[in-house]
């Protein structure tokens, strides 16, 4: 099969520059899930407010966590099949924006939780967290049709930087806003305010970044893509025991990364 033309492959400069923006805007857009939701305001939140009518406090926070360990086991098993299916289907701004649409809804019904609601506030919580973690395996995977290889470790690194910087603005004003208004409605209000601010921001990516094409080397005729998954996932695991280093470093930031 030939090989594919990349998509930045003839564009004028402008255009090319243009296709950049839109992509590292995307970190912008959802490192505010990273910033509100994920380390600061929703927290607090679920432990003094969502599980208020819980036992004591240590019993909110021990809930929390168990909402954060599922969370992450969901998406431990998701991601090889995301991957696979980021690596040659076409269709990666189709499954982003359904990952991008579920995790905006997750965090914007997180403005519903009131006085006890911890068994709510868990579900759209991990409906949110697996929203985030699966538009960004789709995200990275639009990189390297995005920008050329020489450019690809720079243009990563600056929406790395425009992420901090957009999810540490929108944190600060709702900080304020929690001082201003209550820490109660301040805080709903904030989840709303990440869910808005992470729908609008992601829009230029979606209209300005096209559609890349499927993978030139497909997977197995008849291989169905979690059948691929897994093959790819056994595979990496029998390379990885070859640097055991390298594989402790990933078990540990699977388990310290949130």
């Amino acid at each position: 099969m030939a090989a594919l033309t990349p998509a930045y492959e003839g564009l004028p400069d402008e255009e090319y520059r243009r296709r950049i923006k839109a992509w590292t805007l995307y970190d912008w857009a959802n490192s505010a899930f990273a910033t509100t939701i994920l380390a600061a305001v929703l927290p607090a939140y679920y432990s003094s407010v969502a599980g208020a009518t819980l036992p004591s406090a240590a019993v909110a926070t021990a809930y929390w966590t168990t909402t954060l360990s599922i969370s992450l086991i969901i998406v431990a098993f998701l991601a090889p099949v995301l991957g696979t299916i980021a690596d040659v289907m076409r269709g990666k701004k189709k499954f982003l924006s359904i990952f991008v649409g579920m995790g905006v809804v997750g965090t914007g019904l997180l403005f519903l939780i009131t006085t006890g609601d911890w068994i709510l506030a868990s579900v759209f919580f991990i409906l949110g967290r697996v929203g985030f973690a699966g538009a960004n395996v789709f995200y990275d995977a639009l990189l390297p049709h995005v920008a050329r290889p020489e450019d690809q470790d720079v243009v990563s690194t600056r929406g790395y930087a425009i992420g901090y910087l957009g999810g540490g603005l929108l944190l600060a004003v709702n900080v304020v806003m929690i001082f201003v208004l209550g820490s109660e409605i301040g805080a709903r209000l904030s989840f709303v305010s990440v869910a808005i601010w992470w729908a609008v921001f992601s829009i230029p990516l979606f209209r300005r970044v096209p559609e890349p094409p499927s993978a030139s080397v497909p997977r197995e005729r008849g291989t169905s893509i979690t059948t691929a998954s897994l093959k790819r996932l056994g595979t990496t695991f029998q390379h990885l025991r070859k640097y055991r280093q390298l594989f402790r470093f990933l078990v540990a930031f699977l388990i310290y990364n949130d």
